[in-house]
């Protein structure tokens, strides 16, 4: 008999995409998003080391030593870029699921948004209690959303490095 290894982490888990994304929805009171904008809030919340790469505007700054404190062996510490275009299946399924479960719209997710549904509010306040243990990503997901434009320049494709933002409109 062989020997078999079992190995298992988050950024393959569909299901575990589902779970990051609806912090990222509760985290704010912003309902709407672009796929790529959730894209990439959930590979920070799913690498919130990588946070101190990412140029943040100078009312954000403190945050990097928050997260460079963060620690441990098991994290990818390799290509950004790559992995976070790894995950571009697994976050897609994560999103057909919230959306085939009415928690976001199906409609509004075939144009390339995210948006939440009145049914996906109810659900995601049940599931709250969940995302308590560790607030300082939700806080900075949320200051992020409300201090850094999506698009263009210094916005958060350019700031993280992990989209092109030279052939953003506006």
């Amino acid at each position: 008999m062989g020997l078999s290894l079992l190995s298992y982490h988050p950024a393959s888990d569909p299901f575990h995409a589902v779970f990051r994304i609806m912090r990222i929805l509760l985290s704010t009171d912003e309902k709407e998003f672009e796929v790529d904008e959730i894209r990439i809030l959930d590979f920070l919340t799913l690498f919130p080391q990588s946070i101190p790469h990412v140029r943040l505007p100078a009312s954000m700054v403190s945050w990097r030593s928050r997260f460079k404190k963060l620690s441990n062996k098991y994290w990818y510490d390799g290509d950004r870029v790559l992995v976070f275009n790894q995950l571009i299946s697994v976050q897609n399924s994560a999103l057909t699921m919230m959306s085939g479960a009415d928690w976001i719209s199906q409609t509004k997710l075939t144009d390339g948004v995210v948006c939440v549904s009145e049914f996906g509010l109810q659900e995601f306040e049940q599931m709250r209690r969940f995302f308590d243990e560790e607030p300082n990503i939700d806080q900075f997901i949320n200051e992020i959303i409300e201090a850094v434009p999506f698009s263009g320049k210094n916005g958060l494709k350019d700031r993280t490095g992990l989209l092109s933002y030279k052939y953003d409109v506006g």
